[in-house]
């Protein structure tokens, strides 16, 4: 693939590499989910949850219920943000952003 040059690429480390992987698939998971609810099927048998492997791989190391419960707040939002048919380069926008948005509530975290 031929890039522009003018991009200024980094590598990520390959455990943000994989959490970002998660969290799409999450995000994916949790449109894909809402949409079979809405026109009335059951999607408990779909559902996947990858929350204590991405809170785990994104650094914390004790994860209370109130933490989770963050978690599945911001995943919510951020389902609002993508469509079904989202484009990979879109999709990885968004978690990128959900990812810093975990990053922001890590404990001793000032940017909160």
């Amino acid at each position: 693939m031929d890039l522009p040059k003018n991009l200024g690429l980094v590598k990520l480390p390959a455990a943000v590499e994989i959490t970002l992987y998660l969290i799409k698939a999450e995000l994916k998971n949790r449109k894909f989910t809402k949409a079979l609810e809405q026109i009335g099927f059951d999607s408990g048998v779909c559902s996947l949850d990858f929350s204590s492997l991405i809170l785990r791989l994104t650094g914390f190391e004790v994860i209370s219920d109130d933490m989770f419960e963050k978690y599945n707040d911001l995943l919510e939002s951020f389902v609002q943000q993508i469509g079904v048919r989202e484009d990979e380069a879109s999709l990885t926008k968004v978690a990128l952003d959900f990812y810093q948005n975990l990053e922001r509530e890590k404990p001793g975290t000032d940017q909160k």
